[in-house]
């Protein structure tokens, strides 16, 4: 469905009458899928090239609410954290899956060393809320993600 979307958005950049039929066939394809449906496109995925699905931009927009607007206020004490442990645990997971994300090959800086080690310390620290008992786990797995995002953004930004 990633794959069909996106070739949906590059092939939208022109005004055609395909282009505007594969448009509506994927908003079918979404509207099935938020239904509980299941979609059929046929064709293997094969190698993904990262840098053609998305940018970094807005993956660390999507980072920045996950962690600062969400995850965040929701370490503040452990009655927040015990009223929101599931969505906690949802955005700790799509932490998770951002940083694998970012380290794909050809997505910007993917190869940089330091960079590289943010991203899987970021990764393996929101892995740990997901899986967190108490809140003492789950607030010193987001201060480690606090500090990669710091370090990150002092080199990268």
């Amino acid at each position: 469905m990633r794959d069909a979307l996106a070739k949906a958005g590059r092939n939208s950049k022109v005004g055609s009458e395909a282009a505007y039929k594969e448009a509506k066939r994927r908003k079918f394809d979404l509207q099935d899928l938020i239904r509980g449906g299941s979609v059929d496109l046929t064709g293997s995925p094969g190698q993904v090239d990262w840098s053609e699905v998305t940018d970094r931009s807005p993956l660390m927009q999507r980072l920045e609410a996950a962690y600062v607007k969400r995850l965040k206020p929701w370490l503040s004490s452990p009655a927040r954290f015990k009223q929101n442990r599931a969505a906690a645990r949802h955005e700790a997971e799509v932490i998770a899956m951002l940083a694998e994300v970012l380290t794909r090959k050809a997505m910007d800086d993917y190869d940089e060393e330091d960079y590289a080690t943010w991203a899987r310390t970021m990764k393996q620290s929101a892995r740990k809320i997901a899986t967190a008992t108490t809140y003492e786990e789950a607030s010193r797995a987001a201060g480690v993600i606090s500090k990669s995002c710091s370090a990150c953004h002092e080199v990268y930004k």
